[in-house]
Formats: structure tokens, C-alpha cells, sequence
């Protein structure tokens, strides 16, 4: 099955910043009938998280309140999980929509970043069938650049006929989507161009390796949360799922060759996104002015001396079954407002882990914590074997998740709490 087909423009030309949203914004929770295989194919029934008319993103402004209304057009309830958000009126287990029903969230963001809306973790039927989107928080002070581009990236399983497989639980795709269609997604850009990429992944258990054809471009993001400004290693970024990515992207000569960010599906390479090159006459004179307007990167000191230890395995007791959430257990740890905790990270299993963390932005640290990295996760790929040290301070009061999803058929996933006590 070939995943892609033809080709669709990103929203605006060339310099194009997408407008303020008028308050309050809908999110609506549904089902849509997507032709996703050429006509003579049957439609897919997707499920689907859609923003605002022409733009499937809800963007937010950091430091101001904004009502966002919910509303869900299915029969059965929802809990929507804003995955990165940080702020009021989004509980980090997320929100729970009754069936037919809306409700109205007075959302206070309080950081700004690359936010992904997704099903709980517990109802992976739902995420198989489609149920993503994009929350992005923009900054107080906007970033110099000139267009602003949110992408999200999903595999699905679809039949010959072209319609879905019903899903019975997570599971690698055979096809993969770009904005909800099998098709590479293109985003024209012009010399002196400075062009903001949000890259997310909303599958269920499939890595993405992205590779950058043409360009390299710096990475000033990752998980919603500003880091150090960086060029990917070898031109490639590894996306788990639930990941995000930030990158910045300025084409200051004329290229010798296609610009496009690919990956490897199955035995094929297939081009995700392209960056078709205007070649007319440049955004501007000049190069873009020096990039300004990042928030300050915060928390590269942690006390990791007084740091409170906790070890985690996917063989721990303490993890429940997606079936068994509703049960509650004692929390796994608890700690001060404040604290620094550090979780020793342990994969005992020879096929990949992801580890997901609903209530803080984790900071990997080095073998020997005598160092850490410039930037936070809050979605932790483990390599088979693997151990990892990710450290985080004790912010948000009250009962976090944190999710285990192994990487490879069956695709177990696990939950345990921790609680942050003031």
C-alpha cells in the first residue's frame, strides 16, 4: 500500500502568520468520513480532535485566559489528555467530556509551547482510529519568524478497500498520514525565510526517524518545552510517539536541491513533508534579524545531593494494566513541593519502552549525575536494555501518571501514580 499519494499546501504563502483566534475557540471531539485511498476506495471513519475552521491547531497565548469550549459528538465519554500543557483549567490527568455534551474550560497556559491532544493513554481504540490534534501555546513575545506551521503526524492500519481496521488495541500502521492525509504536506518558503516547523507524533507505538533532505535546520523545542538551540545530529531526529519537535528553518541561498523532511516506512523512503523553494524574489533583503524572543531556559540546576531516588522497571508491582486504572493503588512515591526527584529508569526488556510523564518535564541526566542536558522530555524513549536518570523538581501539586508502553506486539501499557504534596 503506497502512503502517499499526492501533494497539499500548508495554509498561507510565504510569510503568511496565522491571525489571532476570536474568543471563545471549539475543539470538537467526532467522526468524519476521510477518503484517505484514491475515489475508488471506501472512506475511512476517523475519529478526530479539529480546532478552529481551516486550521485543525487551537492556539493559545501564553499569560492570558481564553474560554475553549469542548464539545463531544460521540456517544460515549472522552478523556482528553493535553499532553505538554502547562498552566489552569487543564488537569494534567486531563478532562473528561460526557457523551453528547460540552463543556467550557477557562484555559490559563502559563508556558508557551507544542501541546498534543490526544485520547487518554487507556483507550488506545481511540488513538487507532485517529483522535489527535495540536494545542499550541504561542509566546508572550513572539519568536522573529515569518510563518508558523503545526504538523501532525499519525500511521494508521486500513483494509485494501481503504477503510480502517477496527482496532482492538495499539498497533504499528500501514499507512502514515500528514494533517489527517495520506499525501506530503507542502510548505512553500523563500530565501531570507525564517519558517517555524511543530512536528508532533500522534501514534501509538511507531518511532519516526526524520531525516532532513536539502536544509538543516535548528532545533529550539522539544516536548513544547525551549531548549538550547541545536542542529539535529547527522540531519536526523528521532520522534517517538507522543513526541514533539520544534525546528527553525531559514534557506538563505538557492538550494542545489529538493527540500523535504522524510522517513523510512516499511522498505520504502516517503517524503512527509516539502519545502517547495519560491524562487522569485526573497522575503526580505537580508538575512533575518538574530533570533530573539525564546523564553529563558530555566532548571538546568537541580539539587540532585538531597534528590529523592526512585527506581522504575516495567516489572514493578506497582504498575496496573490499561484495564485496571480505575483501581487505586498507592501512589509510588510522594514528595515535597519543591523536591528534586530523580527516577532511575530501568528497561529490563530486550524490544524498546516508552515512558510517558503526565504531572513534569523530565531532564535526562548524565550516567554519572554529574551533568545534565539542555533540554526536558515529557516522553522518554528507552532503548532495549536501556537505563536512564531523568530528573525533575516537585512543581504541580496533587496525583500524576506516569505511562509504560512497550514497543513491540502485544504493545502492553501500564500506569502508576505519584503524588506531590504542598
Amino acid at each position: 500500500m503506497l502512503p502517499f499519494l499526492t501533494m497539499s499546501r500548508a495554509h498561507g504563502e510565504p510569510g503568511y502568520i496565522v491571525p489571532p483566534r476570536h474568543s471563545p475557540q471549539m475543539l470538537t471531539i467526532g467522526q468524519t468520513r476521510v477518503q484517505l485511498l484514491p475515489a475508488s476506495a471506501l472512506a475511512s471513519e476517523l475519529l478526530s480532535i479539529n480546532g478552529p475552521a481551516g486550521d485543525d491547531a487551537l492556539r493559545l497565548r501564553a499569560g492570558s485566559e481564553e474560554p475553549v469550549i469542548i464539545r463531544n459528538t460521540l456517544d460515549q465519554p472522552v478523556l482528553v489528555v493535553a499532553r505538554g500543557f502547562r498552566g489552569d483549567g487543564f488537569a494534567s490527568s486531563g478532562e473528561t467530556i460526557s457523551a453528547m455534551s460540552e463543556r467550557t474550560l477557562a484555559l490559563r497556559p502559563h508556558r508557551s509551547g507544542t501541546c498534543l491532544l490526544v485520547p487518554s493513554p487507556l483507550e488506545p481504540k481511540l488513538s487507532e482510529r485517529g483522535m489527535a490534534g495540536l494545542l499550541i501555546v504561542e509566546d508572550k513575545e513572539q519568536i522573529a519568524v515569518d510563518n508558523d506551521v503545526g504538523v501532525l503526524l499519525k500511521d494508521f492500519r486500513l483494509a485494501p478497500d481503504g477503510s480502517i481496521v477496527p482496532p482492538t488495541g495499539p498497533r504499528l500502521g500501514n499507512a502514515l498520514a500528514v494533517n489527517g492525509r495520506l499525501e506530503r504536506f507542502d510548505v512553500p518558503i523563500r530565501r531570507h525565510e525564517r519558517l517555524r516547523l511543530r512536528l508532533a507524533n500522534a501514534s501509538t507505538v511507531r518511532i519516526l526517524v526524520l531525516e532532513m533532505r536539502g536544509f538543516v535546520p535548528r532545533i529550539v523545542a522539544l516536548d513544547g518545552v525551549s531548549c538550547e538551540v541545536f542542529e539535529p545530529a547527522g540531519n536526523k531526529i528521532v520522534l517517538p510517539p507522543g513526541g514533539r519537535v520544534d525546528l527553525l528553518v531559514e534557506i538563505n541561498s538557492n538550494p542545489d536541491a529538493p527540500l523535504a523532511i522524510s522517513t523510512r516506512f516499511g522498505p520504502i523512503d516517503v517524503e512527509l513533508i516539502g519545502l517547495p523553494f519560491v524562487e522569485d524574489t526573497p522575503l526580505r533583503q537580508g538575512l533575518p534579524e538574530p533570533l530573539t524572543g525564546l523564553p529563558e531556559i530555566k532548571g538546568l540546576r537541580l539539587n540532585l545531593a538531597k534528590a529523592l531516588r526512585v527506581g522504575i522497571s516495567p516489572e514493578g508491582r506497582y504498575w496496573l494494566g490499561e484495564a485496571q486504572d480505575t483501581q487505586t493503588p498507592p501512589p509510588l512515591f510522594s514528595a515535597v513541593l519543591g523536591r528534586t526527584i530523580v527516577l532511575v529508569i530501568d528497561n529490563l526488556r530486550p524490544t524498546a519502552a516508552l515512558l510517558h510523564c503526565d504531572g513534569a518535564h523530565l531532564r535526562p541526566l548524565d550516567g554519572l549525575d554529574d551533568g545534565v542536558k539542555p533540554w526536558v522530555l515529557d516522553t522518554v524513549l528507552l532503548e532495549p536494555s536501556e537505563r536512564l536518570l531523568m530528573a525533575f523538581v516537585a512543581e504541580r501539586p496533587g496525583l500524576h501518571r506516569l505511562y509504560w508502553r512497550d514497543l513491540a506486539a502485544p504493545f502492553g501499557g501500564f500506569v502508576c501514580r505519584f503524588s506531590i504534596v504542598t
